[in-house]
Order: structure tokens, then sequence, then C-alpha cells
């Protein structure tokens, strides 16, 4: 009976069937549940089986696997081909990814590496099992471990280090250098006064009017002037050395007779301070080879250092002794030991008080930049020293220690010994007398910023020469070229154009190249030798000069000036005594030819050097060239050097005023004529005929 159905009145369904009665109680039927959570039987890594970690809730695998696999199962088995399984990991995101019915197996690829939760459940009939989870760490590359990323770290604070010391280093070091500028521009502006303090005091010293106070007085004066340069010229030696400028000459010395003559320098403040000043040594002689003229710094340092910070009535003893080894190849060392009885070094500053500007607690060691030069000066003799507090007494002593022999030296650097006396030699009676100066008609110009310099050099030389004077180089090149002085002395820092840029424009100009020239100067480096060489200076001096010594090459130079004048003018006195074979170079013939030119276009405002060129017949780098080795100048200056002389000499004659002067030696412009005359001549064309027609 189809269609056929009923509900009882306990909710039970019957349904009536070909067959019979088909009947059930809904609340007898219980739903159907799927517990069974899946478990991982099988894991690949890359093309590697993974068995051991099955059973494990942590599962940790390598980044350079790259491709996981795993395999999962319910464990049953009547459904199998039905399950499907639903995966994910949790930190990817909530959407869960489904297998195939019966598939199994799952597979992930290109996971970055880091920690997952890797949740897995089944699915039958449209019920889920529990989710079965397990953790999945991937491990990092080497170089993003715990470990590197701690040397990471590491290596940036190293580096971050570096940098603030290097920062600090070059903060420091700019800081000293400009300190050490400060100190070298003083140095400058020191040395020319002093100047004016060593020579009188020179002066004085070989004077016979004096009693034996007064001459005891200009001799501490002018042995404390000594020693004030002295200590500017440590400055100086430790800014060579920093650019490693420095070279020193080795000469074999008796040591014991050096320390002896430095002492001697001392006893003068040892008995005004009531201090004793011993020298204590074992031999009466020790030939060490060191530089004279630098070494005798390193002890007057010491010395100085000592009695700076000895009490009156105290006690500075040096003391020297040798060290030979027992055996084995080396000569030993000579050790010079300074010792005083103040109140020495704090222990936290040993090693310091060779810093340059460091001043240790207290103020008591190392203020400046003496000892700094001191252990340089040591470094460079191959020597040590080193700094530590007596133990016999209160005070401190440095050691130095110069190796014997000269095994250690650059031959080139051993130079033969010379003599020099460290004090003022009063002169013999027949030195003392002046010898009588003649009057001469030479003119000199002094060029100096520094007026009572001037005034000082004016004095000493007008007795024997003519001299004029000027403060700054533009006002020394005017008088130059207006007057056209025999000799100019100059000095090499000035305002406005200095010395170098003087000399240039001197030695460049055809009327004033012949003019000796003196540079002096503070900046006693090679660089200031090789700058003043290259314009052509004729001799140089370092302040502060003794003037004998500068009267002695002004004297010397015009001497020789006079002797090439001589020379020449004497040949061309004899010339028409002989028969002369005209034999002509071909330079001669190319300086013919170009005055030729130069003589028939002068009046040519057109007339150039590309002119003179094509008519020459050479191009203008080949012409250019030929006038450089010919002349020494361009051939742009040399056609206007013959303008200018010939200006000059139509002027002279005053037959013409200066328009119809710059018309016949090309020139268009009355004002352009003006400026390149003066530059040449020092004056105006108008103050240049008003000059010729008073003389």
């Amino acid at each position: 009976m189809r269609g056929v159905y009923n509900k009882g009145k306990n909710g039970t369904l019957l349904w009536g069937t070909n067959s019979g009665i088909t009947y059930f109680l809904p609340a007898e039927v219980e739903p159907f549940s799927f517990d069974k959570k899946p478990v991982m039987t099988g894991m690949q890594a890359g093309d590697r089986e993974i068995n051991h970690a099955l059973s494990c809730a942590d599962i940790t695998l390598s980044y350079k696997d790259n491709i996981y696999s795993f395999e999962f199962s319910t464990m049953d088995y009547r459904h199998a081909e039905s399950i499907r399984y639903e995966y994910r990991l949790a930190e990817l995101g909530d959407e869960w990814a489904t297998t195939l019915p019966g598939y199994s197996r799952i597979t992930f690829s290109h996971l970055p590496w880091g920690s997952y939760t890797l949740e897995v459940r089944a699915c039958f009939e449209g019920t889920h099992s529990p989710v079965a989870r397990w953790n999945m760490r991937i491990a990092p590359p080497w170089y993003f471990s715990v470990w590197a990323w701690l040397v990471y770290v590491l290596v940036a604070a190293g580096v971050c280090f570096r940098f603030y010391r290097s920062v600090r280093r070059k903060r420091i070091n700019r800081r000293n250098a400009e300190k050490l500028k400060i100190f070298i521009d003083l140095a400058h502006e020191i040395r020319s006064p002093m100047t004016m303090i060593l020579n009188p005091a020179e002066s004085l010293l070989r004077e016979d009017a004096f009693d034996g106070r007064t001459q005891k007085a200009l001799r501490s004066i002018y042995k404390n002037a000594c020693r004030i340069m002295g200590l500017i010229g440590q400055m100086l030696d430790i800014s060579k050395i920093d650019r490693s400028l420095f070279r020193l000459e080795y000469s074999e010395t008796d040591i014991v007779g050096f320390i002896d003559d430095v002492c001697q320098t001392f006893e003068y403040r040892a008995n005004e301070r009531n201090i004793t000043l011993k020298f204590e040594h074992e031999q009466s002689e020790l030939s060490v080879w060191i530089d004279r003229n630098n070494f005798d710094k390193v002890l007057v340092n010491l010395l100085s250092n000592a009695f700076k910070y000895t009490p009156d009535g105290g006690e500075v003893t040096v003391r020297l002794r040798t060290e030979r080894p027992s055996k084995g190849g080396e000569s030993g060392w000579a050790e010079i030991s300074v010792m005083d009885s103040g109140k020495g070094i704090e222990t936290k500053d040993l090693k310091k008080i060779f810093d340059r500007f460091y001043q240790a607690s207290g103020s008591s060691f190392g203020y400046g930049i003496g000892l700094n030069l001191t252990k340089m000066l040591v470094g460079l003799h191959h020597g040590t020293i080193r700094a530590f507090n007596r133990t016999d007494r209160s005070g401190s002593c440095f050691v130095v220690r110069i190796p014997l022999g000269k095994a250690h030296i650059d031959p080139a650097d051993i130079v033969e010994p010379s003599v020099e006396p460290l004090h003022p030699v009063v002169l013999p009676e027949e030195e003392k007398m002046k010898k009588p100066r003649v009057r001469t008609n030479y003119r000199l110009l002094v060029v100096d910023d520094d007026k009572d310099l001037c005034d000082y050099l004016s004095a000493e030389f007008s007795d024997t020469y003519k001299v004029m004077v000027a403060y700054d180089g533009e006002q020394g090149m005017k008088i130059a070229l207006s007057e056209l002085p025999d000799l100019v002395i100059s000095d090499l820092k000035m305002p406005v154009a200095d010395g170098i840029a003087l000399t240039k424009e001197l030695k460049k100009n055809s009327n004033t190249s012949h003019i000796p020239i003196i540079l002096f100067t503070t900046q006693s480096e090679r660089e200031q030798f090789v700058r003043s060489f290259e314009a052509k200076a004729d001799a140089f001096l370092n302040k502060p000069f003794r003037m004998e010594e500068l009267r002695m090459l002004v004297t010397s130079l015009l001497a020789n000036r006079a002797l090439l004048k001589g020379k020449y003018s004497g040949s061309l006195e004899q010339a028409d005594k002989m028969k002369e074979i005209e034999v002509k170079s071909a330079d001669d013939a190319l300086m013919e030819r170009v005055m030729e030119i130069i003589n028939k276009h002068l009046d040519d405002p057109e007339f150039s050097v590309d002119f003179l060129a094509d008519h020459v017949g050479l191009s203008r780098v080949s012409l250019y060239r030929k006038m450089k080795e010919i002349t020494g100048i361009s051939g742009g200056e040399f056609i206007r050097n013959i303008r200018m002389k010939q200006a000059a000499k139509l002027l002279e004659d005053g037959k013409l005023n200066v328009s119809q002067v710059a018309g016949m030696v090309g020139f268009v412009s009355n004002t352009h004529f003006s400026t390149v005359f003066k530059k040449y001549y020092g004056v105006t064309p108008t103050e240049y005929m008003a000059k010729k027609k008073q003389s």
C-alpha cells in the first residue's frame, strides 16, 4: 500500500509497505559521530623520509629542504576511500584546505623559516573529527640564527665603537692641529720681535764699553732669547715630524761632554734658586751617534721640566751609564736619567704625560708639547723613554736609552760632525773692532709688514746703502718697478701680496728680473724653500737671522751681480777690437725674424701672437714653446715687453704725448695703454715722463 503512514501517540512513525509495516521511534535514534582523530603516519622533507619524528608533537625541519610532505590516517579502514582531510597552518590564516576523498597526503613548499602550528581534521559524511595539532619549526639559515644575530650585534657595536673612537680621535687631532697652527702663527709673530732682541744683544756683546755685570746681564738676555727661539722651534719641529718631513743627521759625539755642556746652561738657574745640579757618569768619554742639533732638545726639555717642578733648595741629578749585553750582536745602550726632588707624578698620569697637550692632575706634568716632542725625538734616535716616581725619595725620574754604535742608522743620515757653540761667543779684541763701512750707491728695498724690523734694517744698512721701505708686497712691487733697486730683502708672509708673489712678479718682468732677492721667514719648512727657489729667489734666511750674516749675504749678492755685469759689459767693450765671424744658430735666426716682424707691425692694434706665428712659419704651440725656451716668457708677453720698451723710449724723448705714443705702439685705448704701462713700470706714462724730465 503506497503512501500509507501513521504516527503513534508516543511519537512512533509507521509506514505500510508490501512486505508489512515499518516503524521506529525517532527519540531512540542516536546521531552519527566521527571521533577518529587523525594521526601522522608518514613525513618527508625534500627527498628524505623522516620517521623518528612521527610520534613527536614538535617537529623541527631545515630551511634547505624547501618541500615538506605529511601523511595521515584515522585508523578506520572501513570508509577510508570516503574520508577527506582538512588542514591549515594557524599562523597563515583561518581557512581550511581540503584533500580529495581517500587522499591522505598534504604538501607544503617554499615556506619561510619560522614556527608554525599544523592543524589537521578528518571529514566523513559532513562530520568532522577532533583537530590534531603539531608544532612545526623550520630552522633559519645559519646567518639568521640566534648566534649569528649575537655576532652581528657585537660586530655592529664594535664598528660603532671604532667609529666613535675614530671621530673622537679626529676631533682631538683637529683640535690639536688648530692649537699647533695657532702656535705656529704665533711663532711667526714672535720671531720678528725676537730678531730685534737677538741682533742688538749680539751687537752689544761685541762692545767693550760695559762692565762685567752688564756683560753678564747681556749674556743672560741673549741666552734666554735663544731659549725662547728654541721653544718656538719645538712647535715647528712637531709639525714637521707629523708630516714625515723631519730628518736626523747623525754624527759621532762624546755624550759625556755633550751632556756636561747642556748642564752648564742651567747652572745660572740652579744658583739663582739654590738647586743642586749634579752630573754623574761612570766614564770620562762615551761615543754615541746622535743628531746634536736635535738631541740637545731632549736634554733641555727634561732638565727644564725637572727645574720647573723642583722646589728651591732641591736637587736635580743627571746620571749617565751604559748597559751592554752579556752576549749577542747588540752593542748595548747609553742610559741617561734625569731625576728631580719634586712631588712626583700621579700614577694614573704616568702613561699619558708624553701625550700632546696633556696636563696631568694638579697641573704637575705634561702640559704643552715639550714632552711629546721629546718622545718623538728619542723615537727617531731609535731609543726609548719612560717616566716613573723615585723610590729613594720624593720626585720623578725620566730615563732615556739610546743604542750604542751605528748599525741601526741609515748611512745616508750620517754627516760629518760640526762644532756649534751653545753660548754666544765673545769675540777677541781684534774681532770686536768694527770695520769702517764704505758708503756706496747701491739701493736696497726692504719689504716687511713689521715696521720695527723695517726701521731696524733701514738703520743698519743706511750707513752703506740707500734704503727704501715697503710694508706689503703690493707696495714693494710698485717701488721696485719705479725705482729699480739693486737688491730686494722681503719677508715671505705678508698681507696683500706675500714674498713669493712679489718674487714671481719681479723675476718675470724684464726690467726687474736681474735684481737679487733675499727672502726671510719663520716658516722653516722644506716646501717653503722649494716654493722660494721655484719663484727664482736668490737667497733664503730664517728668522731670527744674525745681522752680520745678512750683511755678508747682501754684500756677496751685490758683488756677484757686479761681476756678472762687468763680464758682459767688458765683452761689449772689446767687441770693436775683434774680428767677428758671424755664425747664426737656428734660435738666433728665429729671434731676428721675430724682431723684424714685431718692429714692422708694432703700431698695428691687430698684431697678435697668431699673426706672428703665421709670418714666422710656426704653429702657435710651436712658437710658444720656442719663445719659452729662448726667452723664458710667452710670445704675448714678449710682444708686450717690446711695446713697453718702445713706449718708454718715445716718452723719454718727450716729442710725443701719451696718446700719440699709445697709437705708435699699437694701443687703441689710452686707458688700456696706461694700465699695461703702470703694471710694467710701476708708474703711469704721465708720471714716467715727468720723472724723466726731472732726472
